[in-house]
């Protein structure tokens, strides 16, 4: 598919479309195969948000895709201490790219994000995507929260956006956030908190519920 690539991932639908994405020389690229198909096919353009600057995908930047019943993708990766988002179809990556910071949240201001996942529902509009972001602790510090961001479409649904790894403000970070849902939108997102506890939040009626410590002791 690609040379001299890192970092890559890859989704299939369960009618047996994919999208693959990667990273190469600090740019993102994508790939698609059809159902029909044999082997992939490349996008027609890079997904970065700005190509010309090589910072995409690289580290915990690194892209996520996932594809939805009806072959639509979409893509998330970090680039320059932002997560962004973009949609594909068939091998045309669309137009909008999302950025996904949050500049506040309950009062706390918002920095650099990234180590984003993403999954989509079968209904190709509605996405979520996890990622790591820092943010004020109102102490003079930082503190990583996981994040969590519903997609509409090519926009982002701001009452969906939450901080759901349940640590509160002034907990320990989170690093490693992860989503996966099943196709009618219900499922898990979890995350790894700095003091070893593995975290693990329900989404469920469109909301992303607080996480619950599920186990780990350092």
């Amino acid at each position: 598919i690609a040379n001299g690539a890192s970092d890559p991932s890859i989704d299939m639908s369960f009618n047996g479309a994919a999208f693959t994405t990667f990273t190469v020389g600090g740019n993102v690229l994508g790939a698609r195969m059809d159902r029909t198909a044999v082997a992939f096919a490349p996008l027609t353009g890079l997904l970065d948000a700005d190509p010309n600057r090589h910072a995409a995908g690289i580290g915990d930047g690194r892209s996520r895709t996932a594809i939805s019943a009806d072959g639509t993708g979409i893509a998330v990766w970090g680039e320059a201490g932002h997560v962004y988002a973009r949609r594909m179809y068939g091998i045309t990556p669309s137009s909008a790219v999302l950025d996904l910071n949050v500049p506040e949240l309950e009062g706390h201001a918002g920095g650099a994000a990234d180590q984003p996942s993403v999954d989509i529902e079968d209904d190709s509009s509605f996405a979520w995507v996890a990622f790591r972001e820092q943010f004020a602790d109102g102490a003079g510090g930082v503190q990583a929260r996981a994040v969590g961001v519903r997609l509409r479409g090519s926009r982002v649904d701001p009452a969906a956006t939450v901080a759901y790894d349940g640590v509160g403000w002034g907990g320990p970070s989170v690093e490693n956030p992860e989503i996966d849902l099943n196709g009618k939108g219900v499922g898990v997102a979890t995350a790894g908190a700095a003091n070893g506890v593995a975290l693990s939040a329900v989404l469920k009626d469109d909301k992303l519920n607080a996480a619950r410590a599920i186990g780990g002791n350092g």
